[in-house]
């Protein structure tokens, strides 16, 4: 949001914020290979799957 569409230009600050890699990243998906997109889907699929034969749909 702009300063002046509170209609205020005094007591504000600016900050420049800089994201970085902690160093914790899955690494890329060589083709072929299941990516963590498909994993989550497939085991939320299978969640689904046992929640309906159990009867908690």
């Amino acid at each position: 949001m702009q300063r002046g569409a509170w209609g205020a230009s005094e007591g504000f600050e600016e900050y420049a914020v800089v994201f970085t890699s902690a160093g914790e990243q899955e690494a890329p998906v060589p083709s072929g290979e299941v990516g963590l997109r498909e994993r989550f889907a497939r085991q939320r699929a299978e969640e689904d799957e046992i929640a309906r034969l159990l009867g908690h749909e």
